[in-house]
């Protein structure tokens, strides 16, 4: 039952602190956005730059990919991916979550089932 998560948290004081981020023109913060979306959204980006210039569209040029991919590391095993550690962070941290919720919610049905039994047994039982 692995889905994946539409959303993600988007951390602004991270963003603005950012020293890369802050040497970013408007233009390279706007496809860098893109694509990070677009790595939330399918798990990489492509690491060849024509392939991420058309990928961010909007006119985005090779230099602005250039600066783009320079925010992503390569995928461990497969440097044809880039993957945004920040990212990859949270999709852990929602597993991790999913996982716990998914446990606690078996471990309450479990008892919700017990003790319906053991009710059924005490109603049963003769007065």
């Amino acid at each position: 039952m692995s889905q994946k998560s539409p959303s993600f948290q988007w951390y602004p004081r991270d963003h603005l602190t950012s020293a890369r981020a802050a040497q970013m023109t408007s233009c390279e913060e706007g496809a860098y956005l893109r694509a990070i979306c677009y790595c939330w959204l399918n798990g990489h980006i492509p690491s060849d730059i024509e392939l991420l210039r058309r990928l961010i569209g909007k006119g985005c040029s090779e230099k602005t990919a250039k600066v783009v991919a320079n925010m992503f590391v390569p995928m461990p095993g497969d440097e044809t991916k880039l993957i945004h550690e920040r990212l990859e962070a949270e999709r852990e941290k929602q597993k991790a979550w999913r996982d716990k919720s998914l446990a606690a919610g078996k471990k309450s049905a479990e008892l919700r089932k017990i003790k319906a039994t053991q009710s059924a047994v005490i109603n049963e039982a003769p007065a």
